[in-house]
């Protein structure tokens, strides 16, 4: 990735100063604009697109089957892998949220990875999957969101970080959910959420990853609150969801958002 930054030596020392994590060089402008309260940002266009269930090469034995909901254009959720706890969040009653300051705080509190993907009992792709007890938490996170694209199953990816991130370990991908078919709640939720964020962008954004930037072209990315529940994504191994040089390194999500807030 690019960094635009001041640099000052002294002692044989290089210090980093004002540095902010950039879209790839290779991003082009982007006519969708986006209004998010009193600041409008530009949009560029990575041209980067990530498989949405089951890229190739990850050791599955292949995409779950299912009756999909809804249609490929609408609102309601319209895919198979765990759709049942992607459409779903943890009552706040059964596990209050835990407060983090940085995603690198909250990776540091997540169970790592080799052991999700082996978990006992297995996590199960099918439609049906609810969520294992190590995803029963709800978390509220601040960061930034550096990069969002439209997924095939109705999903939004939000791929945020701490600020000036530029490594793996300070990037985590969230998700504004489809809805769930049934009335309730969490559809109301989910709902309320949706149009939060589309209330950010003057048009729907497509299926390559789009960047927040200033007037100049430079990085802007967005100041959040994001609240919502954990969810292992056993569809993607780490480091294949998310433009080049901004995917995290785990498969832990934000997922489904409860809440979504600019700070």
């Amino acid at each position: 990735m690019q960094r635009l930054c001041q640099y000052s030596a002294a002692a044989f020392l290089i210090v980093l100063s004002g540095c902010a994590t950039q879209p790839p060089k290779e991003s082009t402008p982007h006519p969708l604009a986006a209004h998010i309260g009193a600041v409008t940002y530009q949009v560029r266009d990575s041209g980067d697109a990530t498989p949405d269930e089951h890229p190739s090469g990850i050791g599955l034995a292949g995409p779950p089957s299912c009756q999909k909901w809804g249609t490929a254009t609408g609102e309601i959720f319209h895919g198979c892998a765990r759709r049942a706890a992607k459409v779903s969040l943890v009552p706040i009653g059964d596990a209050a949220a835990e407060r983090y300051q940085t995603v690198v705080e909250l990776k540091q509190n997540l169970i790592d990875d080799d052991t999700m993907r082996h978990h006992t009992p297995p996590i199960t792709e099918a439609a049906d999957s609810e969520r294992l007890s190590d995803e029963q938490r709800n978390v509220v996170l601040d960061a930034v969101v550096y990069a969002f694209k439209a997924e095939d199953d109705r999903d939004f990816h939000l791929i945020v970080g701490d600020p000036d991130c530029d490594s793996p370990r300070c990037f985590m991908n969230v998700e504004v959910s489809a809805l769930p078919k049934e009335a309730g709640s969490d559809k109301d939720d989910l709902t309320s959420v949706r149009a939060e964020f589309r209330s950010w962008l003057e048009s729907e954004p497509g299926a390559t990853y789009l960047f927040f930037v200033d007037d100049q072209g430079n990085g802007s990315p967005v100041p959040v609150r994001i609240e919502g529940s954990l969810f292992y994504d056993l569809d993607h191994v780490a480091g294949t969801v998310g433009p080049t040089g901004f995917r995290p390194d785990t498969s832990w999500e934000i997922h489904p958002i409860r809440k979504l807030a600019q700070r």
